[in-house]
């Protein structure tokens, strides 16, 4: 949540990638972070039946369920986002949910913009995110802020992305067509890495909106001076 939504100016000096965004929290997990694929899918649909636009999934397993997957399939033709961690095996096999189909799988990277040593990689990858020592809003800890490391820390700068982009007015359609048009407008904004396995890349927020990044040289300033009498000044 604290990837995703944390307030600027909140003297951490910093703040989530969608600081504005509205969240729906649905906690699915016990403190230990286990849970039953059961509960995952009750908390899926009631995000859902919530309104959300994006879903975030910092979670998953090596078990398939069927009916996790129709859910998502579900969400997808009514016109919901739903991003997922790949996973922090080091390996291309299947993970869910972020192996199901219409779900965006996304990778971590170490800050050398090179594929995490934990990630999972493969041809399910869609976009890459940080993912190593990311300091953000912590729970259960006697500070509200640590540095943590995974895909649970990638999916969610994702998903923040797809949610400005969602709100820039750029995708259009409605249904599964709306979330067709939002990868093509993040896959348009990916930039590609050198590293297998990792999908599209990295998504870049102004490439994607069409902003220029780089900041132009001022104009020379230009002074006229004209004859006259001015006055003296006084120090």
């Amino acid at each position: 949540a604290g990837i995703i939504g944390a307030k600027g100016n909140n003297g951490c000096g910093g703040s989530g990638v969608a600081p504005e965004v509205n969240l729906i929290s649905i906690r699915v997990l016990d403190a230990r972070g286990y849970g039953e694929t059961s509960d995952i899918i009750k908390g899926f649909n009631e995000a859902v039946s919530a309104g959300a636009d994006v879903v975030n999934m910092s979670l998953g397993g090596s078990a398939y369920s069927e009916i996790f997957e129709k859910a998502v399939k579900t969400a997808y033709n009514s016109g919901v986002v739903v991003v997922c961690a790949s996973g922090n095996y080091a390996t291309n096999g299947q993970y869910f949910p972020a192996s199901y189909d219409h779900v965006i799988s996304v990778a971590a990277l170490d800050k050398g913009n090179g594929r995490a040593y934990f990630s999972n990689y493969g041809g399910n990858i869609r976009y890459s995110a940080p993912g190593e020592s990311i300091y953000s809003t912590s729970v259960g800890s006697s500070y509200s802020y640590t540095l943590n490391s995974g895909t649970s820390q990638a999916s969610p700068m994702i998903a923040a992305e797809a949610a400005i982009l969602l709100a820039s007015g750029k995708v259009t359609g409605s249904g599964s067509t709306r979330v067709k048009n939002l990868i093509k407008l993040m896959d348009a904004g990916s930039v590609k890495l050198s590293g297998t396995g990792l999908g599209k890349g990295y998504v870049s927020l102004p490439k994607a909106l069409g902003i220029s990044a780089s900041a132009s040289k001022p104009a020379k300033p230009a002074f006229s001076v004209k004859a006259g009498t001015y006055g003296k000044a006084s120090l």
